[in-house]
Formats: structure tokens, sequence, C-alpha cells
């Protein structure tokens, strides 16, 4: 029988790599970090998966899946060494100990020109991996990547297959074998798709397709099962404010529903911008009562803005 264990996922040094465009290599940023932690929970990571790849059938259940490290080792001729390759999300379906697929989750908020050369480059490091002595007597399995683009300004605009990637001419092109992107654009999602979400992930869906169509968003009462990491998710995406205050005022104790958090992400979103009005006022040297009666915020908050922004000047004081 085969041992099935979970590799430590502690993070690492995220390697540059030439036209990086998002969340994989080159990322790094605070987006790919909360991704990276949101889609560690096993269900959403199943639900995604059932989600657009078997049009919401239940194929995969959270317990067989197995965290893999996202760390692939590779040659480098350039450097004379073994060098890794940082993947966003890898884990293992399992049936019992045996293992029968492996997906990968690359998530990209920009599109990215060298994509199909990157996932082309993942899983061939995986297949060779099965091809080591230690697994000769397992049963190979296939190697599956999703590309998720976040991104809701413009669909994604880079190459869909490694052909599209490389200059080929044509007379190598019949030899050249293709990869093609399993891309799925998020924000542009298609209702039929969208329904075959059940999780906590449909929330995040439902939102950036509401803001690219510039729609009032109907919020939902139905309760999420990771409210903390949704939120952080959110407030990264998205870079609203509201967002990022209302998600560090409830660490550990998140709203549960769309509806509450909406309800606090408006006012927060309403107060920084009171705020930065009022400490637009003050650079202009208004007075704080005149400032006060334009945002309507007492006098002593607005006096307590100015001194935290380092505006604190008698000129702001009415005599």
């Amino acid at each position: 029988m085969l041992e099935r264990k979970e590799p430590s996922l502690a993070p690492s040094p995220i390697p540059t790599t030439r036209g990086a465009g998002g969340m994989g290599e080159g990322g790094g940023d605070g987006v790919h970090i909360w991704m990276t932690c949101w889609f560690n929970n096993k269900d959403v990571f199943a639900d995604i998966v059932n989600g657009l790849m078997w049009k919401g059938k239940q194929r995969i259940r959270p317990e067989d899946l197995i965290d893999k490290l996202p760390r692939q080792d590779y040659w480098s001729e350039e450097k004379g060494m073994l060098c890794e390759k940082e993947r966003d999300v890898v884990k293992g379906w399992y049936e019992g100990d045996i293992q029968i697929l492996s997906v990968g989750f690359e998530n990209q908020t920009k599109f990215d020109e060298w994509m199909p050369l990157r996932v082309f480059g993942y899983e061939g490091n995986e297949y060779n991996d099965q091809l080591r002595n230690e697994n000769k007597d397992k049963p190979f399995y296939p190697v599956i990547t999703l590309v998720l683009y976040f991104g809701v300004d413009q669909p994604w605009r880079g190459p869909r297959t490694l052909k599209e990637a490389l200059k080929i001419s044509p007379e190598m092109e019949p030899y050249v074998n293709d990869c093609k992107l399993n891309l799925f654009e998020i924000a542009y999602l298609p209702d039929e798709i969208v329904e075959n979400l059940k999780g906590d992930f449909r929330f995040v869906v439902d939102y950036l397709i509401q803001t690219r169509k510039n729609e009032n968003y109907q919020v939902s009462i139905q309760e999420l099962d990771h409210p903390e990491d949704t939120w952080a998710l959110l407030s990264e995406i998205t870079g609203d404010p509201g967002f990022k205050i209302s998600y560090n005022n409830n660490r550990e104790g998140a709203p549960k529903t769309m509806k509450l958090f909406m309800s606090e992400v408006k006012a927060e979103g309403k107060a920084e911008e009171r705020k930065d009005i009022a400490l637009h006022c003050a650079k202009m040297d208004m007075p704080v009562q005149n400032i006060s009666r334009i945002v309507r915020v007492s006098v002593d908050e607005i006096e307590k803005w100015i001194k935290e922004a380092g505006l604190d000047k008698e000129s702001h004081v009415l005599q």
C-alpha cells in the first residue's frame, strides 16, 4: 500500500521570470498570498474543479485531495545546478492510496504572454517526476492545470496555446506539439458555469461579474464557509479600501454572509472617502470647522486625522 503523506507547504521565495504578469511566478504580492491560502481550503478547491471541469458533478471530494508541494525541481543548463519552479496551488486526487489525477491552479490578474510555456513546463516536470525510480511501480496519472484569470477590465488577451506563443516557421509547424490552456476568465463566466459552483468561490465570481457589468450588486444571505479568507481575497483583488478596512477590523470575527459584509464595506468605504476629502481640504489650509461641515464628521475626529497625517498646523484651526 502506498502511504499518503501531505507535504509541508511552508512558503518560499517566488522566483521571477520574464513576462510574468499575475500571481504565479513573478507575482508574490498580496493577491498571490491570499489566493494561495484560499485555494488551499480543500472544499474550495474541490468545488472549483467540480464546477469548472465536470459541470457541477461532485466527482472530487475534499477528503480525497492531498496537498502537493508547489515547488518542482528542474536542471538549469545556464546555472549548472538544480533549481526550483514555483506553482500556485497543486493537489493530488486519490482513490484509496492510488493517485489518479494531479490538478494545479495558476492564478492571474493580468494576461501573461508566457503562460502556455509555463504550463507546458509545469506539467512536463511532473510527468518527469513520475519516471523516477521510486515511482516506477506506481501507475502513471494525468496532470491538469487550470488557469484562473481574475481580470475585470478586459478579457484575456494573451496566447491560449503553446503554438500561439512561439515563432514557428510553416515547415516546422506540423511537428511542434501543442499545449492549450484550460483558461477560465472568472469575471466573464457564463451563467450556466456559475450555477455549477456551490461554495464560497461562487460569491467571488458573482461579485466580479456584477462589478464588470456595473450592476448594482445583488447580495446573498447564504453563509460562507471561509469568510475571513474570502474577505481578504476580495480586498486584495479589488483594491477597494472598504474591503481592506472592514477585513482588518474583523480578522477574528468576520461577517459570515455577503449581505452583512457588504453593508460594512459600504460604510467603511464612505468613511474612507470622507477622510480623504477632509485631508485634501486640510492641505488647502481650510479651517477644520468648515471641513467638519463638508464631510459631516466631528471636529475632534478631523483633528485626529490631521494629526495622524502630519498636517497639524495652526492654519487648519479657525480662530
